[in-house]
């Protein structure tokens, strides 16, 4: 857990900084190639208008009561007729109409005498002359994961007099449990079912049966999602679920009344093929390929990138990207682009004022293009990115390299980093320039710029702007690529707050809510399916040994390079310094992931190898800086950050990192000094946070609250938690409990895992008089960190106050054994003591403050006291004399003086 620089209503050291070097670094990656096309359909299937035309024919509308609904014309026997549908179709004791395609009406019966072991089926028949078609069933084993089918049936509004005509919904199948649910579903589909539509037919490519409607998505009430045995999934995995639609497999039915049914369409022995990713990643992959199209210059393919469909306004759609994407430059001229959509339709644009809009100080950009065909429009998901612990993906068209003829969207997945980390990690990041506020594991191209940024429920969360990418020459003399850290996006609510601006939010789909958590097993799951980092062949040169090193360093399974990772990377990233000694990027490297490991002093070295090689190599003298830190070595890494700011002036987190060593080894007219600098050079939130608590070194509360003020007001959600906490803290030192309570609650919601914040606000709490709140944040402080000295000692003087003395002596205990010279603490406990009629204790306690400290009136006075209660007159005397020439008004001390001298002349006879 990273450090806070509140503890003890001052600002700590900053040793948290080499803490903050191990966080999450993991990302995965995978190169998924959209088809614009599916494959050539095989002699035995069908178009879609001759499925829809077969599937016409066999399906049947069903009134009973007032309830409607479809089914399938299964099975004759001379003039009987038998339909498979729902059992919730049916209402109970109401008579059953059957409407075939002709338009003609039927009494229906239900079949008797199968037991269909309360799955949602039902057997109708009917007697007729007339001649229908029947339909031919199929098992699931005949089509795939992502596979296109087709579902009909009679939808209708609620009521029975609006029932409307045959309807007929293409889709695509997109999860198969293992196990079905209670009721008997177990197909997942994209395809829209309404009400109305249950019973009706779901068909695969060859026109057969392979299901029965029976569930929309997003159903209104009740949990159909109940597996067999009673056990339910996971709630991400519930969540994907309840977005589809749901049918029975035809060899469900077919198992349980095999006499309505022929041997083919009993239970496969094979299972149908799922996708290559797992479900979760499979939807976020099936949505990004739908909104992510290519922005393409026609004459020069290299300056192509990407961008999102985010909004649709009659037949104009408008496209989310980066911003550098549509600027023409000396070298792309992008005065006309292409937006190709994902059904591979080239959309020519001239690019002007009526069609491109940008978001001001921010590489975000809007296109717009005209199109009469119906294209999926993205959700928005407005929320604290850095928080949620989830996946994300990055989606975005592969720029053109030689030798490609056509190419590829790319969807690597990875890790948001926490606005701390990315400050540490990047050049630069603190100014935040451009509005990149986001940082993440990712590995991206070029050409993926402008794509969209996702959750694991498939929303737009940000879009992506550049890469830490490097090029160099190989030994060939072809430039390459080397990454040498991270991505960069742009969050979407910087996007949402410009929309609101100009009024364009009521276009947006935009939701707030965080999506739901991830298991491990469905972590691993993603990871297992996306790792697909190819190891360099025997004949590979440095470069490609350090990407794959590189790579597999950001590829940990717990957040932290783990020991086999580590093992991996640092040996292929040792190949390519074998390869190439002088290769000092790889050196950089080398040291960047020992680093992660905190092996720090080996660290250091490689550091040092890459300065010698490249002594102006900032990134090098940056890491060594934080290598340091990591060691609590400030003055070394003072120096080496004094290094970097004379290679690059105006890098303004490096001159924030010298200010906040200034201040943590309390040098604070010097982090003044530099901070204020800071501010007046790049006045971004975390230069007023720097600044703000360097005031608060030298005491100037009003001013450190007025920068703390502008941190937050500049970076409300992704600044820091410890500025609330500091605002919280400095508020409370001016009477402001109201106030403080407000920021200490905001510092807890945005970090719940920081032990000082429940401290800090516990003391808030304690000040209101609410002992119950300041109890339960004291002990959630000291869950957290269980040997916190000053929540220890917080929660032992509140039970002492409580007249808790049982529960007080353990806690003041165990504070003294981490801090046994501390004079509150010894005396809390020495009150405690003589409460509990321990004057032994107390007295032992007692005199060891008057030790520490001999000319402490009050333990002088106390001891006096407690001396005088034990008949030791003549000890009385002296620590009571002590005591009054140290505050001879004192006239409680005098009482006690006069008494205990009068006892000790008594008994000495006098």
């Amino acid at each position: 857990m990273k450090q806070k620089l509140i503890s003890n209503g001052s600002l700590a050291t900053i040793a948290w900084m080499g803490i903050l070097l191990t966080l999450p670094i993991q990302t995965v990656y995978l190169s998924i190639f959209s088809p614009r096309a599916y494959a050539q359909q095989s002699n035995s299937e069908r178009s879609p208008e001759q499925i829809k035309q077969l599937a016409r024919t066999i399906t049947v509308k069903i009134l009973s009561g007032e309830n409607r609904g479809s089914g399938i014309l299964l099975k004759k026997q001379g003039q009987t007729y038998t339909v498979i549908t729902n059992q919730h179709v049916l209402q109970s004791g109401k008579p059953v109409q059957i409407q075939t395609a002709d338009g003609k009406i039927h009494q229906g019966n239900l079949v008797k005498g199968v037991n269909f072991q309360g799955k949602d089926l039902a057997l109708l028949e009917f007697r007729t002359s007339g001649n229908y078609s029947l339909a031919s069933l199929g098992n699931l084993s005949t089509i795939a994961v992502n596979q296109p089918i087709y579902a009909a049936g009679f939808p209708f509004e609620g009521n029975p007099s609006q029932s409307q005509g045959f309807v007929f919904k293409a889709g695509q199948i997109l999860l198969v449990p293992d196990r079905a649910f209670k009721e008997g579903y177990q197909i997942g589909y994209s395809n829209e079912i309404e009400k109305g539509m249950s019973g009706g037919p779901i068909l695969n490519r060859r026109g057969q049966v392979i299901g029965i409607n029976g569930i929309h998505a997003y159903p209104l009430w009740g949990n159909p999602y109940i597996y067999e045995d009673g056990s339910q999934p996971t709630e991400a995995l519930r969540d994907l679920m309840s977005r589809y639609s749901w049918g029975i497999p035809i060899q469900t039915f077919a198992r349980l009344a095999p006499s309505y049914t022929s041997k083919e369409t009993l239970p496969a022995a094979n299972a149908p093929s799922s996708a290559n990713l797992p479900p979760i990643a499979n939807e976020v992959n099936n949505i990004a390929q739908e909104i992510t199209v290519l922005i393409d210059v026609p004459t020069l393919r290299e300056c192509s990138g990407s961008g999102v469909i985010i909004a649709k306004q009659g037949n104009t759609y408008s496209v989310l990207t980066a911003e550098h994407v549509i600027r023409s430059s000396q070298k792309c001229d992008r005065s006309v682009l292409e937006i190709i959509t994902p059904d591979g339709k080239q959309h020519q644009i001239q690019v002007n004022d009526n069609n491109l809009k940008t978001v001001p100080d921010t590489d975000l950009a809007i296109l717009q293009f005209t199109s009469e065909q119906d294209y999926r429009v993205a959700t928005l998901a407005n929320y604290n990115i850095v928080k949620d612990q989830n996946f994300i993906f990055v989606s975005g068209w592969q720029g053109q390299k030689p030798g490609n003829v056509q190419t590829q969207r790319q969807l690597t997945t990875g890790n948001v980093a926490s606005k701390i980390f990315a400050s540490i990690v990047a050049k630069n990041s603190l100014s935040l320039s451009y509005g990149y506020e986001l940082v993440y594991t990712n590995l991206t191209e070029q050409g993926m710029s402008g794509g969209p940024v996702l959750d694991t429920r498939g929303r737009v969360i940000g879009i992506h702007g550049t890469a830490e990418l490097e090029k160099i020459t190989d030994k060939n003399g072809q430039p390459r690529l080397i990454t040498l850290g991270f991505s960069w996006g742009v969050p979407i609510r910087s996007f949402v707050r410009w929309a609101e601006s100009v009024g364009m939010t009521p276009v947006l789909r935009v939701e707030n809510t965080l999506p739901p958590p991830l298991t491990t097993q469905e972590t691993n799951s993603i990871l297992e399916a996306l790792l697909k980092i190819e190891k360099p062949k025997n004949n590979a040169d440095a470069i490609d040994w350090l990407n794959y090193g590189w790579q597999i360093a950001r590829n940990s399974q717990d957040g932290t390079i783990g020991q086999q990772e580590r093992k991996e990377a640092i040996k292929a990233i040792e190949k390519a310094i074998e390869l190439q000694p002088n290769f000092y990027q790889a050196w950089y490297l080398r040291g960047f992931v020992l680093m992660s490991s905190r092996e720090y002093e080996e660290a250091l070295k490689s550091f040092d190898r890459a300065k010698q090689i490249e002594p102006n190599f900032t990134a090098a003298w940056r890491f060594h800086g934080l290598t340091l830190l990591g060691l609590e070595r400030f003055p070394q890494a003072l120096e080496s950050f004094n290094q970097v700011a004379k290679l690059d002036p105006d890098d303004s987190s490096v001159q924030i990192f010298r200010s906040l060593i200034l201040f943590g080894t309390g040098r604070f007219p010097e982090a003044l000094e530099l901070s204020n600098q800071v501010v007046k050079k790049n006045p971004s939130s975390w230069a007023y946070f720097t600044r703000g608590g360097a005031r608060f070194g030298v005491q100037d509360l009003k001013g450190a609250l007025a920068d703390l003020n502008e941190a937050i007001r500049l970076n409300p959600e992704y600044i820091e938690d410890t500025a609330y906490s500091l605002r919280g803290l400095i508020r409370g030192r001016q009477g402001d409990l109201k106030g403080a309570l407000a920021d200490l609650n905001e510092a807890v919601r945005l970090d719940p895992e920081d032990a000082n914040n429940f401290k800090n606000r516990g003391e808030i709490r304690f000040q209101q008089k609410d002992y119950q709140g300041a109890m339960a944040d004291f002990s959630e402080a000291i869950r957290l960190k269980p040997q916190y000295f000053e929540a220890l000692k917080a929660r032992g003087s509140l039970h002492f106050i409580q007249q808790d003395y049982k529960n007080a002596i353990p806690d003041l205990n165990e504070a003294l054994r981490l801090k046994p010279d501390d004079i509150e603490a010894i005396q809390i406990r020495a009150g405690v003591r003589f409460q509990q009629k321990d004057y032994q204790g107390a007295l032992a306690d007692y005199s060891e403050v008057i030790r520490l400290k001999p000319q402490y009136f009050e333990a002088l006075k106390a001891r006096g006291a407690l001396r005088f209660i034990q008949k030791d007159y003549k000890g009385a005397v002296a620590d009571l004399n002590e005591a009054l020439r140290l505050k001879p008004e004192d006239a409680e001390s005098k009482q006690i003086l006069m008494s205990a001298t009068r006892l000790l002349d008594s008994k000495s006879g006098n």
